[in-house]
C-alpha cells in the first residue's frame, strides 16, 4: 500500500512539476523552506546558502566560447546642474518669510554628513542678520512642494534635511516647531515603507530624487552618508 502511494506523488511531481514539504504539503513558487531562499523574496539580513543537490554533468556540447556577459551597472547619478546666482551670493532663493541657501550653488560637488550639513550650514556668513542658517525643516506641504521644486529643477540627486529620530516612531526638525505633515516614501531598499530603519542605524530625515521609483520623497538614513544640503532662515529680520 505504502509503495503504491510513493509511486502516485512521484507520478503528480513529474507530471506537475510541483514541489512538496517534508509532509507532502504542496509547496507554491517563492517560497522560504528550511532556510533556502528564493531569489524572487525579499530578505533582510544575510542571506543562508543555498544547498543544490549534486548531479552528474551532461557531456558538453561542441560550441565556439563565447563571451561572458557584462555585470549590470548601476546608473552613476550626476551632481546638480550649474547654478546660475552671483558669485558670493548667500540668499539663492526664498519664499513666505524664509530664505533658503543651495550648497551646490557655493560648494559645487561638495557633500555632507547630517552633522557636517548642519555645521556648514550654521557656518555661512550672516552678513549683518541677526539669525543663523540651519538645515531645512519642512513643516508644510507648501513648503515642502516647493524645496521639492528645487530638487527637481538642478536635478539633485539628495539632499538632508534638519530631520532626526527621537524615538522609535518620533521625528523632529531642527526649527522645534511642532507639526504634523509628512510625505514618507511607500518604498525603500528592501521594499518597506519608510522609515524602515533598514541599517538599523537609520536616524536622519533625507530627500531622495527618485531612488526607488517613488518619486522626490523622504527616506530615513544613516547620518554618515553624505548628500547636499538646503539651509534655511527666516528673512523677517533681514535689512
Amino acid at each position: 500500500m505504502l509503495g503504491s502511494l510513493l509511486v502516485v506523488i512521484m507520478a503528480v511531481v513529474s507530471a506537475t512539476g510541483m514541489h512538496f514539504s517534508y509532509d507532502g504539503t504542496p509547496l507554491a513558487e517563492g517560497v522560504v523552506v528550511g532556510g533556502a531562499v528564493s531569489s524572487n523574496v525579499p530578505f533582510v539580513g544575510s542571506v543562508p546558502s543555498v544547498v543544490s543537490p549534486v548531479l552528474p554533468s551532461p557531456a558538453p556540447a561542441f560550441s565556439p566560447l563565447l563571451p561572458l556577459p557584462a555585470p549590470a551597472v548601476s546608473p552613476v547619478r550626476e551632481g546638480p546642474l550649474r547654478c546660475s546666482y552671483p558669485l558670493g551670493s548667500v540668499v539663492h532663493e526664498t519664499l513666505n518669510g524664509r530664505e533658503y541657501h543651495l550648497s551646490w550653488c557655493s560648494q559645487p560637488g561638495r557633500t555632507f554628513s547630517y552633522q557636517q550639513a548642519e555645521s556648514y550650514c550654521r557656518s555661512i556668513n550672516t552678513d549683518g542678520h541677526p539669525l543663523g542658517f540651519h538645515a531645512v525643516s519642512l513643516e508644510t506641504r507648501v513648503e515642502d512642494s516647493f524645496i521639492t521644486s528645487i530638487i527637481r529643477h538642478y536635478e539633485v540627486p539628495y539632499i538632508w534635511t534638519s530631520g532626526y529620530k527621537v524615538g522609535p516612531y518620533s521625528w523632529k526638525w531642527q526649527s522645534c516647531v511642532a507639526s504634523q505633515y509628512s510625505r514618507w516614501s511607500f518604498t525603500g531598499r528592501f521594499g518597506r515603507r519608510q522609515p524602515d530603519n533598514a541599517d538599523m542605524n537609520e536616524d536622519c530625515l533625507a530627500i531622495l530624487n527618485n531612488f526607488y521609483g517613488d518619486g522626490i520623497i523622504w527616506h530615513d538614513i544613516d547620518c554618515s552618508l553624505e548628500k547636499y544640503v538646503i539651509c534655511e532662515r527666516p528673512s523677517i529680520y533681514a535689512r
